[in-house]
């Protein structure tokens, strides 16, 4: 489709010569996946091309925050729709005077999480989209027990049937590892310190993948 030469560029100054002047490519998902995408459009006709692609949102916790509030509503814009969204806020940044009390609430949220079926009215997260990225989501995992994050809670496979990862919390984790630099897009929380607001702006901004291109 991106190839395609009836979806053309759309260029106010020639109208007459665009057979199909509103359209273009769109498309949500991988930053991958997008790239191919924008390479095809412009090595064929220069086609209007709209991407929302994957990231590394954070969220950042002060000390003088609502601890509880922050945990709660920062572990549901993880676990949400089983950490499948491509604005999910799967870098936590934690001021470290705050960090041990917010580590305690998050996990505390996220076990909380019930997961199972999602004809069961008390689900709040279902199974992964796919076998492949069920088996993504479990290597990533394995890959954060082995670059020295501190597993929390969670860490594998949910029950024995079905592609059900548990919600899965890393503690310690430093802005370098790989679950910190790659866009999971599983229930995978990373919690990261920082020391004061100039850090955290730092570590925010130090990802190579973002929500839009």
């Amino acid at each position: 489709m991106s190839r395609h030469p009836d979806i053309d560029k759309v260029c106010p100054c020639a109208l007459n010569t665009i057979r199909n002047p509103d359209a273009q490519i769109a498309f949500t998902g991988s930053t991958a996946t997008g790239r191919r995408i924008a390479i095809a459009a412009a090595e064929s006709n220069l086609k209007g091309v709209t991407l929302e692609l994957g990231g590394k949102s954070p969220n950042i916790i002060f000390a003088d925050a609502n601890l509880a509030e922050a945990a709660k509503w920062a572990a549901f814009g993880v676990f949400e729709n089983m950490g499948q969204s491509c604005s999910a806020g799967t870098r936590i940044l934690v001021e470290e005077s705050a960090y041990d009390e917010f580590v305690k609430l998050f996990v505390q949220a996220t076990e909380a999480f019930q997961v199972g079926s999602p004809s069961d009215p008390e689900t709040f997260q279902g199974p992964q989209v796919s076998k492949v990225q069920f088996e993504k989501i479990l290597g990533y995992i394995e890959e954060g027990k082995k670059g020295g994050a501190k597993l929390l809670t969670g860490g594998g496979r949910h029950g024995t049937r079905g592609y059900y990862v548990k919600p899965t919390v890393f503690g310690d984790v430093t802005n370098d590892m790989k679950i910190a630099r790659e866009e999971i897009f599983g229930p995978v929380a990373a919690l990261i310190k920082f020391k004061d607001e100039a850090e955290a702006i730092k570590i925010a901004n130090d990802t190579e993948v973002s929500l839009s291109e």
